[in-house]
């Protein structure tokens, strides 16, 4: 059975600065999009949202990416 952890009231509020980042990181992949797989695109946004987020923030730990797979 599916189980629904509770989220603090802290986290809830991440997820528009998280919703921010991967929106920008989004729009910054965008112009390569129709030359990459889904996968690729994903890829890149997911280095671009841990380029942004690097270590400014303890809160946020962004997926180890790099450079070398995109």
């Amino acid at each position: 059975m599916y189980s629904r952890k509770k989220r603090s009231a802290a986290e809830c509020e991440k997820l528009k600065d998280v919703q921010g980042v991967t929106d920008d990181a989004a729009e910054k992949t965008k112009p390569h999009a129709k030359w990459l797989t889904a996968t690729q695109y994903g890829t890149r946004v997911h280095y671009h949202v841990a380029e942004k987020i690097g270590n400014t923030n303890p809160d946020f730990k962004a997926e180890n990416i790099t450079p070398e797979i995109l």
